[in-house]
């Protein structure tokens, strides 16, 4: 009996452990949005967040990564934008649990960017005049807020954990 507690507890500890509780937006599908002085510039594109760029435009590559999104500016010679624009990544729904943007981490980006977010969507603004330099960098790291563990999961670590007590108990 002891050894059947044992395999039942050891049973719900590889379950629980074994669910993908680490929130990520690999595998989920995101949409671009670019708006020059307001109005759209390009057709809103959908992609997959996978481990290449997502994005290609002539210098700017926009790569998403599990828990950022990177902007990089590949300009050969210094430049300036003529208009404003707005980036806007939309529809982060991230894989294995839900959850929202509650902050952004920007690295210094050189010239002019701003970044603001919704719960699901990032905005990377650069205004007109704003200068771009070869190899402009910027990475928004997203802090996010998940979903806590369901009741269910915390309960069968809590069988396991006592099948496993139960079975190592010695005889009276």
């Amino acid at each position: 009996m002891k050894h059947l507690a044992a395999k039942i507890g050891l049973l719900a500890l590889i379950c629980l452990l074994s669910v993908n509780t680490r929130a990520s937006l690999i595998g989920d599908e995101v949409t671009l949005e670019v708006l020059r002085d307001g109005l759209p510039f390009l057709d809103p594109r959908t992609r997959a967040v996978g481990a290449r760029v997502e994005y290609l435009f002539d210098e700017l590559f926009i790569d998403i990564g599990a828990e950022s999104i990177d902007f990089v500016i590949s300009l050969p010679f210094p430049s300036s934008w003529n208009s404003d624009f707005d980036f806007i990544v939309s529809d982060l729904d991230w894989v294995g649990v839900s959850g929202e943007i509650v902050g952004l981490v920007v690295s210094p980006f050189q010239g002019a960017g701003t970044a603001t977010f919704t719960a699901d969507s990032v905005t990377f603004s650069v205004p007109e005049g704003g200068s771009l330099v070869p190899g402009n960098y910027a990475s928004i790291e997203l802090i996010t807020r998940h979903a806590a563990p369901a009741p269910a999961s915390l309960a069968l670590l809590g069988v396991g954990l006592a099948a496993l007590r139960w079975s190592r108990r010695k005889p009276a």
